[in-house]
């Protein structure tokens, strides 16, 4: 028979090989689920943004079909209004949507480009 300690040991090394797995699992999981809701945590803790310095107006444009498919106005609606609503309201992004945004005149190529280049990044719904 082992002695009392050794059996104790093998115990706490076995239940800690399993909780330790498994509590990093579940870390990793929260932090992609929340991964931006913890960015802008971070950047609000410490108090910097490297977007500030980019030169970039917004932070994404986004792009969607109008016309060509026949779920078009599900695609509008969720681009003007549930899109932006949830990023620009709720975690403050700035979004450049070419229906909004577009100043009248100008040719249609052109300011898309600009917006694009205006841009962090690209979405397309």
């Amino acid at each position: 028979a082992l002695p009392i300690f050794a059996r104790n040991s093998f115990t706490a090394g076995m239940i800690l090989a399993i909780i330790i797995p498994v509590l990093l699992l579940i870390f990793v999981y929260l932090c992609l689920v929340f991964r931006i809701e913890l960015t802008l945590l971070f950047r609000r803790l410490s108090r910097k943004d490297e977007t500030k310095s980019d030169g970039k107006e917004y932070d994404a444009y986004v792009s969607y079909l109008k016309y060509s498919v026949r779920d078009a106005e599900a695609e509008r609606k969720f681009a003007l209004d549930v899109l932006s609503r949830t990023l620009e309201e709720h975690f403050g992004y700035k979004l450049c949507i070419f229906e909004r945004n577009v100043m009248p005149g100008g040719a249609i190529v052109d300011e898309i480009n600009s917006f694009i280049d205006k841009s962090r990044r690209s979405e397309e719904h």
